[in-house]
């Protein structure tokens, strides 16, 4: 309110006529609302594939971080129990039992395939071998290696 009484805006109830809006100035029209729709569905489908790809390509990398881990426990469980511990791949290559008698299921776009069973003793020996992840929906491939004479678990490709 000013000195006077009046409010900055003008006197109560009374509309200026060069703020008034026509008809055709109020908002969005609805063509363009359909062509903020179609731009916005456009750079959607663009961004989709790469997206898919990227998902599978986290899953692919999880599921060989995740044998991997699961190769060390093993190892650690056979020298902390004092008995030979197996790691078997299952034979369709869709998931493998870490050792612990519960099988471990790969994620879809994922297959195990080499070395059908690594074998970890009480006294820290192994068979070793080399277990090779692929990814099916591309050209993703890795390996997680147990190298016979020391038992350390790498990594190859990924």
């Amino acid at each position: 309110m000013s000195a006077t009484g009046e409010s900055p805006f003008g006197p109560p109830g009374r509309v200026d006529p060069a703020n008034v809006r026509t008809g055709s100035e109020r908002g969005a029209t609805l063509i363009e609302v359909m062509v903020a729709l179609a731009i916005l569905a456009l750079v959607g489908a663009m961004a989709y594939p790469n997206m898919d790809r990227g998902f599978a390509q986290m899953q692919f990398r999880r599921a060989t971080e995740q044998l991997s881990a699961d190769l060390r426990s093993a190892r650690g469980l056979a020298l902390t129990s004092g008995r030979a511990v197996a790691v078997a791949l299952n034979g369709d290559g869709q998931g493998y039992d870490p050792g612990t008698g519960a099988v471990r299921r790969a994620v879809d776009g994922v297959r195990f395939s080499g070395s059908a069973r690594v074998v970890f003793f009480a006294d820290g020996s192994t068979t070793g071998g080399i277990i090779a992840v692929a990814g099916t929906r591309g050209s993703r491939r890795a390996e997680v290696m147990v190298d016979p004479a020391t038992g350390a678990v790498g990594l190859r490709g990924l």
